[in-house]
């Protein structure tokens, strides 16, 4: 994890005015009632996510009686943030022990396929949405005190008694959020991708708008300011919620570190409290966002009560040049920028000073604060250096698109080449569909000597591409993988062809689309093409003849090649 600029003993600045002008913006959240859908069967695949498949329907859950082992998953049918009600039974004997039982919690499929006890993550486990419940009576009413945000859930009876049973008579989450989908129209797109990603969206941004605008309603939960700016712009064109703009704004000018910096996140429960980490881009975004807000919503009020704020941040920022105006690199996390461990986030935080500086330079303008704004305009002209070092950027830029030049023009040199060698050494290999000068000339340098292989299927494991085979006893494993043995540029080489060739190939892209009638993957597919792939090269090196694919007749086998006469018998 990368460092963060955290300061354990900082002293905390309130402004009572400014907290409670946050308070009255508190918004009321909207509740609705939300059932599951199906029943459904989360079965893992070859792919990298399972497969969803309805097992029964909602209305048949009372009829399932779940004894030790047991378990059900409930879709929901899109993703909720809300609280959970179960309504428990028990059928059979009297209930002559505790109902032992997990719920587990998932916003995508693949996570109920995982288990909680193989995470080993830096986050947290407590934010893991799992539950382990006893119930000593039922019937009973189970409200979930803690929020969830998911769409599937799964009910797993741990342990009940050979007496009795558990029974799921009604389950449904009140779903919360501050504002409602229904009050933004969708996107008008013939594109059905564009309108789904429209849809996603706005969903996202819903379930994140609770007290305040939240990181994320799954884990986390609090308001950062980094996070405010986007989800507030995104806001503004959709659900037009500027109240709750307008309360997390005050909320970080309302508690500050005793020099003015606003925090980079806060939360407002058990009750309200800035957090001690600081990032310097957050907190000059605070001006970017407020001058956002101001033009979404036309309160001067705000933007006046907020512009000192603004002005300070912007100041603190300043306070990290050096004498050429140029950012500090500094020590720790004390730009977010991105992620990446090691990055040299210097030039990043740079035009973020420019950019807010602007920003609010208007705040100035808007206001009449006719000195502040020049401050701001000539420290955002001033800055990264350009009286000192745009000559030296001016000869570097150039120097490198020279470099970028020479470069290409050697690439495409040695790629003439390439070509007029395979042509003086009469190689076929390029007729092959996929296969041009470059991995024609890998191809035939990894393999050498053709005639070191007498049987095509050697080829295949040279190039690593057949298939291991996973046996213990008289059990056969069904998911077998390409060994990967043998010369890896070789293997790339063939397997970028059959990419290619699966769709280009009269033959080969037949072969591919009845793999993948059959329910194959298209890895394992394009996989299978490869190794065609092999066998086609291992004929073609050897007759030292083009290659010609004529696709099959319908008397004939699907599979059937014909190269010449003999092709088929070296493939098959």
């Amino acid at each position: 994890m990368a460092e963060v600029s955290i300061d354990l003993n900082m002293v905390r600045v309130t402004n009572d005015i400014f907290v409670n002008k946050a308070e009255a913006c508190v918004p009321e959240l909207l509740k609705t009632v939300v059932r599951p859908v199906a029943i459904v069967d989360i079965v893992k695949t070859e792919d990298i996510y399972p497969k969803v498949q309805k097992a029964d329907d909602i209305e048949n859950l009372s009829a399932y009686h779940m004894a030790k082992g047991d378990r059900i998953c409930l879709d929901f049918g899109d993703h909720q943030v809300g609280y959970v009600t179960l309504k428990l039974n028990s059928v059979g004997s009297p209930q002559d022990s505790p109902a032992f039982f997990r719920l587990k919690f998932g916003e995508i499929a693949k996570e109920m396929t995982e288990d909680s006890k193989d995470y080993d993550g830096w986050i947290s486990r407590g934010w893991i949405q799992e539950e382990f419940i006893h119930i000593d009576v039922l019937p009973a009413e189970l409200k979930l005190p803690r929020r969830y945000a998911f769409r599937y859930m799964e009910i797993e009876a741990i342990d009940t008694s050979l007496k009795w049973q558990m029974v799921v008579e009604d389950v449904y989450c009140t779903s919360v959020s501050s504002v409602r989908m229904e009050d933004v129209k969708p996107v008008e797109s013939d594109d059905e991708m564009i309108r789904r990603l429209d849809r996603v969206s706005l969903r996202t941004l819903h379930n994140c708008m609770q007290s305040v605008f939240e990181d994320g309603p799954k884990r986390d939960r609090r308001l950062w300011l980094g996070d405010l700016r986007l989800q507030a712009l995104a806001n503004y064109e959709t659900f037009h919620n500027m109240d709750l703009v307008k309360r997390c704004l005050y909320l970080f000018a309302g508690q500050t570190k005793d020099n003015g910096q606003v925090s980079a996140c806060l939360f407002t429960e058990p009750k309200f409290i800035v957090d001690d980490t600081f990032l310097l881009d957050y907190s000059m975004f605070f001006g970017a966002t407020l001058l956002d807000y101001y033009e979404a919503s036309g309160d001067r009020e705000t933007l006046e009560d907020l512009s000192k704020c603004a002005y300070r941040q912007m100041e603190i920022a300043g306070e990290q040049f050096d004498e050429k105006h140029l950012m500090k690199n500094g020590e720790g996390f004390w730009g977010f920028i991105d992620w990446t461990d090691g990055l040299n986030k210097q030039t990043a935080m740079q035009g973020v000073y420019i950019y807010c500086a602007k920003k609010v330079q208007k705040i100035a303008e808007i206001l009449g604060d006719t000195e502040k704004a020049e401050e701001l305009k000539d420290a955002a002209k001033n800055t990264f250096g350009i009286a000192f070092a745009k000559d030296a950027f001016s000869f570097q830029i150039k120097q490198l698109i020279q470099q970028i030049i020479f470069t290409e023009k050697q690439l495409s040199e040695l790629e003439e080449q390439i070509a007029n060698l395979l042509h003086e050494t009469n190689q076929y290999i390029t007729t092959i569909t996929g296969i041009g000068d470059v991995l024609g000339a890998i191809i035939v340098s990894e393999i050498g000597d053709i005639n070191r292989f007498e049987r095509p299927n050697q080829l295949v494991a040279f190039a690593g591409l057949d298939v291991t085979v996973k046996q213990s006893g008289e059990f056969s494993g069904t998911k077998n993988k390409i060994s990967k043995r043998g010369s890896p540029y070789l293997r790339r080489a063939i397997w970028l062809a059959a990419q290619r060739a699966a769709f280009c190939d009269p033959v080969l892209s037949d072969y591919y689309q009845s793999l993948k009638a059959r329910g194959k993957h298209h890895l394992t597919a394009v996989g299978a093409v490869a190794r065609k792939l092999c066998n086609i090269i291992f004929v073609i090196l050897k007759e030292n003849r083009p290659y010609f694919p004529t696709p099959p007749k319908k008397s004939q086998n699907l599979f059937s090649f014909f190269f010449f006469r003999k092709l088929s018998v070296f493939i098959y």
